[in-house]
C-alpha cells in the first residue's frame, strides 16, 4: 500500500572540485520521517533516513548561478531499533537524482 511521508533532514555538501563552470562534491545527511502506515510494510511509521552520495554541480549560464545539479546516493530507512531487534526492518537503495539549482 501507499504512505504519505513529512521527510525533514540536514545535510553537508563538500566540493571536492570546485572550478567556474562544474563542480564535483561528496555529501552525508541524516533525517527523519514520519508516515501515515508502517514503512516498510512490517516496520513503524516513524524511522530515521541517513544517506551518502557523490555528485556534481553544471553551470547553465555564463553567470554561473543557475547550475544543473546530479548526483547518486545511498538511502536507508530504518526505524534504529526503537520498538526492539525483530521490529526494525530497513531499507537500502541507490537514488539518482537531478535538479536546478537557483540563486535567491
Amino acid at each position: 500500500d501507499d504512505a504519505v511521508g513529512i521527510n525533514p533532514n540536514i545535510g553537508l555538501r563538500w566540493h571536492l572540485v570546485n572550478e567556474d563552470d562544474f563542480t564535483l562534491y561528496a555529501d552525508i545527511g541524516i533525517g527523519v520521517i514520519g508516515t501515515t502506515d508502517n514503512v516498510p510494510f512490517d516496520g513503524t511509521s516513524f524511522n530515521f533516513t541517513p544517506r551518502a552520495g557523490v555528485g556534481a554541480t553544471i553551470a547553465l549560464n555564463d553567470a554561473g548561478d543557475e547550475r544543473l545539479i546530479i548526483g547518486l546516493r545511498w538511502a536507508h530507512v530504518s526505524n534504529a531499533r526503537i520498538n526492539g531487534d525483530d521490529n526494525n526492518p530497513g531499507i537500502d537503495t541507490i537514488m539518482l537524482y537531478s535538479g536546478v539549482q537557483f540563486p535567491f
